[in-house]
């Protein structure tokens, strides 16, 4: 359901994120991803609470702007049993309208009223197992796909590892052309990008491959990447982190592999998550300090006990 139109698609295996980075370092992660995301939809939200895998589809040339196709699939319950019989979300019908579609096993949901770009104009159950979240932009083209079928030319991130991707690079939009020649001519020079992040070991792996369109591009790419891993060598922080970082050429393509500690790449997360907001103030207030006792009056005079003479 993620159309050809969108040329980034990453698939992230949750569970087995959570195992390998801990739950607190995976929560970092997914409230940056929302925050970035510019999406506040509360659905989307709680089908991510209840998600073993996420596909997410986007538009690099606008993905500021916030074009996109999020499939949401729900864990299975404990223990592997039988899949979970109510939807991942029940949308209100205050809010959004219900259609069927042509294909049994899939709901379509309509958002009332104006939708900004970035928001969710279409939500798709499909099954009981699956929702799919869809931008106003990429309404028309998830609607195509479910008439006709897949797209030749999608996305298609391979099913292993914590993560995969596979990106089908394009040329850079006029504005960022002008302004990093240098830059877009790298970036014509590459034709796809896949690469898969997986437990090997005791360690995480980066197996990425940058698919050029010819051997002296290729060679441009390498040379690029190579400048970057030793300028940011020289801070000590990240020393550590590049010391498994390999990288290699093969007629076309640029091969990398990329081994680094779980426990650092935790550390990272957590260091640089923003420090958490302060409490909210309580409604118990300190004692106020008693008045200070008032100064004693002065005695009264004594009645007088002059009488007039008679």
């Amino acid at each position: 359901m993620v159309p050809s139109d969108l040329d980034l698609v990453l698939r992230v295996d949750l569970l087995r994120l959570r195992e390998s980075l801990g739950e607190e370092a995976s929560q970092v992660l997914l409230r940056r991803a929302r925050e970035r995301s510019h999406d506040d939809d509360p659905l989307l939200t709680q089908a991510l609470a209840r998600a073993e895998m996420v596909t997410i589809g986007l538009r690099m040339a606008d993905v500021e702007a916030g074009d996109r196709v999020v499939v949401v699939r729900q864990a299975r319950e404990a223990g592997g049993k039988a899949e979970a019989e109510e939807p991942m979300v029940s949308p209100e019908t205050l809010d959004w309208s219900r259609e069927d579609t042509a294909l049994d096993d899939v709901v379509r949901y309509v958002a009332r009223g104006v939708i900004p770009r970035a928001g969710t104009e279409r939500i798709y159950l499909v099954g009981d197992r699956a929702a799919v979240f869809v931008s106003p932009v990429e309404s028309h083209s998830v609607e195509r796909v479910l008439r006709r079928g897949p797209d030749a030319e999608r996305g298609r991130p391979v099913a292993r590892g914590l993560l995969s991707l596979d990106y089908r690079t394009g040329a850079l939009s006029p504005p960022h052309v002008k302004a990093f020649p240098s830059l877009a001519a790298l970036v014509a020079g590459i034709a796809r990008m896949a690469a898969v992040v997986d437990v090997v070991g005791d360690r995480l792996e980066l197996d990425g491959r940058i698919r050029c369109t010819s051997p002296a591009a290729a060679r441009k790419v390498h040379r690029f990447l190579t400048t970057i891993v030793e300028a940011t060598r020289d801070r000590p922080s990240y020393d550590e982190l590049l010391t498994g970082l390999k990288l290699e050429v093969v007629d076309q393509t640029v091969q990398l592999r990329w081994q680094v500690p779980p426990a650092l790449i935790r550390a990272l997360i957590l260091a640089s998550a923003p420090p958490p907001a302060p409490a909210p103030p309580t409604d118990e207030r300190p004692p106020l300090p008693l008045p200070a006792p008032e100064p004693p009056l002065p005695p009264a005079p004594a009645p007088s006990t002059f009488s007039p003479d008679p």
